[in-house]
């Protein structure tokens, strides 16, 4: 495991987390039940796809995610878990990041992560993530998520877009490229609407799509909680 990626990270922002005012710790979780899934699982915070090869099994499958984050202006920091069915491709999550917002809307989250997975070999790969949300109109935004595995030179991209229908109801689309390499590229497209019952709960489903797998539909909860907040 190297540091220097988090070293890199931190000085970057610690300048800025400095001025910044309030000291928050966060938890909360997600529940995805995926419909006749036949490939790799969904992931909250997906890393990259191939971090460890399972032997995926076909049909319905229940899986979740929880995490708990401490955040200090725009630096944020936290430990998160995923279970999947495959328990080989489980993990844990350390990661660090820098998250903050323009005065022209564009919103901006700098991280690094590394991933562990304990029943497959544990300490896996770090990765370096770079997502850009560009306000469009009153209510669409659109998005960029890059990502590099340092290691391997592993490179991910994807796009999107969302349109918030109401406060609560929003739809979007993104497109991504995955493991991009020659050997093992993957391509993935995903339709869906999340609908927030409040300021902590929030639903979604969503059909996914893709060139290494059969259509399916998910449906998911995400709930978060405020645990400290200064």
């Amino acid at each position: 495991m190297s540091f220097r990626p988090l070293a890199v990270l931190a000085a970057l922002s610690c300048a800025g987390a400095a001025q910044a005012q309030g000291f928050n710790i966060e938890a909360g979780g997600t529940l995805i039940y995926s419909f006749n899934r036949d490939h790799s699982p969904l992931s909250p915070e997906l890393p990259r796809p191939d971090g460890a090869r399972a032997d995926t099994k076909d049909g319905n499958a229940l899986e979740g995610a929880a995490y708990i984050e401490a955040q200090f202006g725009g630096l944020y920091g936290g430990l998160r878990g995923f279970v999947a069915r495959e328990t080989d491709i489980s993990r844990a999550d350390l990661y660090l990041g820098y998250r903050g917002q323009t005065g022209q809307g564009f919103t901006y989250d700098v991280s690094y992560t590394q991933f562990y997975y304990p029943k497959s070999g544990g300490d896996c790969c770090g990765q370096l993530g770079l997502d850009v949300g560009v306000p469009i109109g009153a209510r669409g935004t659109g998005k960029v998520d890059l990502a590099l595995s340092p290691a391997d030179s592993e490179f991910s991209a994807a796009v999107g877009l969302d349109y918030a229908v109401t406060d609560q109801l929003s739809v979007g689309v993104d497109y991504g490229v995955y493991d991009f390499d020659i050997s093992s590229t993957e391509r993935k497209w995903e339709l869906g609407a999340d609908y927030a019952v409040n300021d902590r709960v929030k639903t979604g489903v969503a059909w996914h799509d893709g060139s290494s797998q059969d259509g399916f539909l998910a449906v998911s909860v995400d709930f978060k909680t405020s645990l400290l907040s200064r």
